[in-house]
């Protein structure tokens, strides 16, 4: 995030199959939050994560809806614009490095 050096950490708690319990922790130098950074968290806490919240509860939405039939990802044989190829094979890679 822009402002002082800092790193934030950003936790979702699934809360049961249609709820999230979100945190986020705030890490800065110094005791005390300069201006900057007040500035960069009020901007995460009033536009970025009502957006984002937004735009989850509308794919939970579609996901469970009658006419859903996709996947998790959008893998077209086209591999076009709107496909996500390269996060379905690194996330495949994940599991069989896991595995």
């Amino acid at each position: 995030m822009p402002s002082e050096a800092n790193i934030s950490m950003l936790q979702m708690h699934p809360d049961g199959l249609s709820q999230c319990h979100e945190t986020l922790d705030w890490y800065g130098l110094g005791s005390q939050l300069n201006r900057a950074s007040k500035e960069a968290i009020t901007y995460l806490d009033e536009v970025l994560q009502p957006e984002d919240i937004g735009l989850c509860e509308s794919v939970q939405k579609g996901l469970n809806s009658l006419s859903y039939h996709q996947g998790r990802f959008v893998v077209d044989n086209q591999r076009s614009h709107l496909s996500e190829h390269g996060v379905h094979h690194f996330q495949k890679l994940v599991i069989a490095a896991l595995s």
